[in-house]
This record gives C-alpha cells, sequence and structure tokens, in this order.
C-alpha cells in the first residue's frame, strides 16, 4: 500500500500514519500487524489508520479520547 492508493474519503494523515507504522515495524523484523500499536488522541488519525490496516492496533488515548494516557493504561492494553 501507498499514499497514492488511499481512497479519496480518508483522511490521509491517518494513513500515512499506518503507512509509516507497519513499515517501521518491517524494519525492526515486526511482520505481524497485530504486533504493532499506536497511541494518538485524534480519531480521525486512528480511523485513517484502521482503514489503512485494519489488523493494526491503534489504541484512543488522552484528550479528546480518554483523557490522561497513564502508564497503568498503557500496562493494561499490553497484557
Amino acid at each position: 500500500k501507498t499514499l497514492g492508493k488511499k481512497p479519496s474519503d480518508v483522511f490521509w494523515p491517518g494513513w500515512f500514519k499506518g503507512l509509516v507504522l507497519e513499515r517501521t515495524g518491517l524494519l525492526y523484523g515486526i511482520q505481524e500487524p497485530d504486533d504493532l500499536i499506536l497511541f494518538d488522541n485524534d480519531p480521525s488519525f486512528l480511523m485513517g489508520v484502521r482503514y489503512y490496516n485494519s489488523n493494526l492496533r491503534v489504541i484512543c488515548a488522552g484528550m479528546p479520547c480518554n483523557g490522561v494516557l497513564t502508564l497503568d493504561a498503557v500496562k493494561q492494553i499490553l497484557k
């Protein structure tokens, strides 16, 4: 997938974040999309990532999603 293959109705920065997350994972030998996690506070970005690859793990964290991202919240997600 590339930015040029993004559907026209998808928020491009979110799509791009998904692309970069996936490619960065590959550089570090992470082959499975569900082993990659993106924490972001912008629902529009997260929706774009989901459109890019619905197997990437995206967590809405911080305002406006659910307040402050804490270490305890991260530990809970990683369990």
